[in-house]
């Protein structure tokens, strides 16, 4: 049973096995040196800054700009994450209905048995849930958030997420990769590095953004600026299966505004009740919700 993270994490460099060397992490093949902090191991130099582009700096602009999302509600929009993220931490029922909703019907039986790897975990919001529901989990990200320090039962990895997946094959029984394959340059690899790290029959729970949403079937436009590709429920589905995986269950959830997409969204998760915004969801036609979600098991 493989609970520490060193007798899974391996040197992306060379595959080479990892030491732990005062604050740093020791690669004996190749020689390399790795940087820790906190609960963060940090595999690309300059990797725990944010990245900056000039369309990132035009994003954010026009979000501060946009004065239903900055002004005069910036107060509410503070208050809403700060209960959001309270509740990934403590919240039991938040993690029943994410365990209920997300995780296969016999989840609890890999509690005990090694860990979970969040892969582009973003801020750490289901490494709390899973810490929550008595999970180690270990999170990846090109990123580093300095949220992480709350999770005392996680530990995160700093790397660049296109390249080679540092953790040795066979190593979790569950994984999750919450909206991140529309940014990745190459899906399908990545898919396969995923289904090596599985143990035989570990599950893959996915999120992607639904290609048939509403505002697509309208505008003909993404969900994002920023996504490389959106997914139909065929596409999602035969890219799993031509890649050793069984899909258990496939369905898709959330109601996103074919106009004023932004803006509309902003008053539905932030100013209004999540009872509404689960209405509206579940009165829109399954094929057009805008999330489609997977749970698929290693072959």
């Amino acid at each position: 049973m493989k609970n520490n993270i060193l007798e899974i994490l391996i040197c992306p460099a060379c595959d080479g096995s990892l030491e732990r060397t005062g604050e740093k992490l020791f690669c004996r093949k190749c020689q390399k040196e790795y940087p820790l902090f906190q609960n963060a191991f940090f595999f690309s130099e300059g990797e725990h800054q944010k990245e900056i582009s000039l369309g990132k700096i035009f994003s954010f602009l026009l979000r501060r700009l946009n004065p239903i999302s900055y002004w005069p509600f910036s107060y509410f929009t503070k208050r809403e994450f700060k209960r959001l993220y309270e509740s990934y931490l403590k919240d039991r029922m938040t993690a029943r209905k994410f365990a209920h909703d997300y995780l296969p019907e016999d989840y609890s039986k890999n509690r005990e048995d090694g860990v979970i790897l969040d892969f582009g975990c973003s801020q750490g919001r289901i490494a709390a849930i899973m810490n929550q529901l008595g999970y180690k989990v270990v999170g990846l990200d090109k990123l580093y958030y300095a949220w992480w320090t709350n999770l005392k039962n996680s530990t995160f990895v700093v790397l660049n997420i296109d390249k080679k997946i540092p953790f040795q094959d066979r190593s979790f029984n569950i994984i999750f990769a919450f909206l991140i394959l529309e940014y990745l340059q190459n899906d399908e690899i990545i898919i396969q590095e995923l289904n090596k790290k599985l143990k035989e029959h570990g599950y893959l729970i996915l999120q992607v953004p639904n290609k048939d949403n509403l505002r697509h079937l309208l505008t003909r436009r993404k969900l994002a600026q920023f996504h490389l590709r959106e997914y139909s429920i065929k596409e999602i589905s035969n890219l799993l299966k031509n890649n050793n995986f069984i899909i258990e269950k496939i369905w898709t959830e959330r109601f996103y505004s074919p106009i004023f997409t932004n803006t509309l969204n902003y008053v539905f998760e932030i100013l209004l009740p999540h009872k509404i915004l689960d209405f509206v969801s579940s009165i829109t036609p399954q094929k057009y919700r805008g999330i489609i979600n997977v749970i698929a098991r290693k072959k």
